[in-house]
């Protein structure tokens, strides 16, 4: 019987054992296989830059799939169909979604494509922008150039004063402002000299007096403000307070609610009244996108609710981001990155 015994043991030692390590090792070295990336950036418009063993940028799908090689120093996420690309040179350039280089890296600096066209810096340090030929299509004079919104972009002279031009190159607001941000529902914030900001419209008219500290963009017609009690409430597109200075910090509206801090230290969501619709339950939260908004509870778990603040996707990650077209990306604390639609299934 003890021979029996120590057969049987010999037999599992031989074959059971090995085989359990293998398994357990094999799907630790199967997990690390899939997430091997040095970082990897959240997906744009189906692709997602990763940074492989070599600290060379690539792309991959939403199969994660390598779809363009490792083999730039720098990138950044597709935007408009193409990527901003920075070479071994250290020259920018951008390639499209198959990995071809389609306008040539020979630019000291750029931005992302915006509306059909892109910021760029030549040797000079001069900027200007070119379309999605590589054409340049409003020559490099400015000593910084932002990306176009609404047909208008921001450009600082050599004075550092700002203004902006059009797409066809035409300066049709004058550089004299301090600061500005970029057009949102027809109203650009400016800061002047006594670093007080207020809106102007596309022609340049000021339509809402620089009187504010700090000021936020338009959205949904309605625009975030500092009152001088040091607390934000909201403006409409007259300049009237329409909501009342009551919090820390206001968000943007979208999707008819705004997200805004207590003095305790609490978020939760208010509608185009000031009324609290969602009570302040919230270390964090994000803005509503497709119905649904990321939260953040106390123990530092992210997860979405609904409009009414029922929690639609538990509070178990460790990052998020908002939804877009059905789908959010997320990640847990072991760093491994899934695309789930909204109810919380992972798809990828």
């Amino acid at each position: 019987m003890n021979n029996l015994k120590n057969t049987i043991i010999r037999i599992l030692c031989v074959f059971v054992v090995p085989c359990v390590i293998l398994i357990v090792f094999g799907c630790q070295f199967g997990q690390m296989e899939k997430n091997s990336w040095l970082e990897k950036h959240t997906y744009q418009e189906g692709f997602a830059a990763v940074k492989d063993n070599n600290s060379k940028w690539g792309f991959v799908n939403e199969q994660d799939s390598l779809v363009i090689p490792c083999q730039w120093e720098k990138v950044q996420s597709f935007k408009e169909g193409y990527a901003v690309v920075k070479n071994e040179d250290g020259k920018f350039g951008f390639i499209d979604k198959t990995g071809t280089v389609v306008i040539p890296c020979k630019w000291r600096n750029c931005w992302d494509f915006n509306e059909g066209f892109a910021s760029v810096e030549d040797e000079s340090g001069k900027w200007g922008y070119i379309d999605t030929k590589g054409n340049i299509v409003i020559r490099n004079q400015w000593i910084r150039a932002y990306p176009f919104s609404e047909g208008m972009a921001s450009v600082i002279d050599d004075n550092d004063r700002i203004g902006f031009v059009n797409n066809r190159g035409s300066l049709i607001i004058p550089c004299k402002w301090k600061n500005v941000s970029s057009f949102k529902e027809g109203l650009a914030m400016v800061q002047n000299d006594d670093n007080k900001q207020g809106f102007i419209d596309k022609t340049g008219k000021m339509v809402i007096p620089c009187k504010w500290d700090l000021v936020e963009s338009f959205s949904e017609g309605l625009a975030s403000v500092v009152g001088e009690n040091g607390y934000w409430g909201y403006i409409d597109t007259k300049g009237k307070l329409v909501i009342p200075y009551n919090w820390i910090i206001c968000g943007s509206f979208s999707e008819g609610l705004a997200v805004v801090k207590d003095n305790k230290n609490r978020w939760g969501f208010i509608d185009k009244t000031g009324k609290v619709v969602i009570q302040y339950k919230w270390k964090h939260a994000m803005a509503f996108s497709d119905g649904l908004a990321g939260v953040l509870d106390f123990n530092n778990n992210y997860g979405y609710i609904d409009k009414e603040g029922n929690v639609k996707i538990p509070c178990q990650w460790n990052s998020i981001s908002s939804f877009i077209n059905g789908m959010a990306e997320v990640k847990n604390r072991r760093g491994e990155v899934f695309i789930i639609d909204k109810t919380g299934n992972i798809l990828k």
